[in-house]
């Protein structure tokens, strides 16, 4: 918090400064135009430009957060204002001795300021594009408040069962993820630290799945993806790349895997299905 106030601090001064300057060293080297000379009109559209800037600034300085996106938009609209105020102080002052770098600080900084943000603008697309896919991806198929996990913000098994119930004439495939180590992380160090680890591998599933799938929390330490129209073998790859990315953060897991291929069965025999496949795996393990 204190290093994003103190960023928003250093961009909000660079702004008063550079517009005093500009300021100063237009007042010092120019003429005033008396009150006769002055368009009134034009002083007044070139000052809301200027003020509209303004605003503008404050807004990006106050609602985004450090990157490349927001060092464009922030440099483009200080380029604009440079502009709009040198317009405005054109109206004020007559600036003919005041030299080339006014000329060329007028006309530049306009159109220099319009492409930086263009360019900030085209970042902060993608940017917002990601955020799409992951929020579609955590919350599609899910409009009720109730059938969300509240550790974990997915889909609960309620929403799954609903959504197999819609899909059984379709095919689709199941990937089932139960973490080995979850009871031992609750019991040893806390259930806060257990919540943290489930947050964990809920954000890690959301963000890798493709935005057609589903991703819920299925029981105390199982995850389920539903994955539509997948076949078979890719849906494997994709379980076990999962699996992959989850031991890279620390995280063990078994994984199971179900095939429908659109014949008319309960949700509930499905998932007692796999859940089965995997007590098969556990027991697999014990024995070894």
């Amino acid at each position: 918090m204190k290093m994003q106030l103190k960023q928003r601090y250093s961009a909000m001064s660079l702004y008063g400064f550079a517009i005093v300057i500009l300021i100063i060293l237009t007042a010092a080297q120019a003429q005033w135009k008396t009150a006769d000379a002055v368009d009134w009109f034009d002083f007044g559209s070139e000052l809301s430009l200027l003020l509209l800037s303004a605003g503008w600034y404050l807004i990006v300085t106050l609602a985004r957060p450090k990157g490349k996106a927001t060092q464009l938009l922030l440099t483009g609209l200080l380029a604009f204002s440079c502009g709009c105020l040198l317009d405005v102080l054109d109206e004020l002052f007559i600036t003919e001795p005041v030299g080339l770098w006014y000329a060329l600080v007028e006309k530049g900084a306009t159109p220099l300021g319009l492409m930086s943000l263009t360019w900030g603008l085209a970042i902060w697309r993608k940017e917002q594009q990601m955020v799409n896919h992951q929020l579609q991806t955590r919350e599609q198929f899910l409009r009720d408040h109730q059938l969300i996990d509240m550790t974990t913000a997915l889909n609960d098994a309620r929403a799954l069962e609903r959504q197999l119930a819609e899909r059984m004439g379709s095919q689709f495939s199941l990937l089932m993820f139960d973490l080995i180590d979850l009871q031992h992380l609750n019991d040893n160090q806390g259930w806060s630290e257990g919540d943290r680890r489930l947050t964990l591998v809920a954000q890690l599933l959301a963000e890798q799945v493709r935005s057609c799938d589903m991703v819920c929390r299925y029981a105390g330490d199982q995850f389920v993806v539903l994955m539509p129209y997948c076949q078979p073998k890719l849906a494997t790859s994709w379980g076990e790349h999962l699996q992959q990315q989850l031991a890279q953060l620390g995280v063990a897991t078994r994984f199971e895997q179900l095939n429908h291929q659109g014949r008319r069965h309960s949700p509930q025999i499905l998932l007692q299905q796999l859940n089965q496949q995997l007590q098969q795996q556990k027991l697999s393990e014990q024995a070894a």
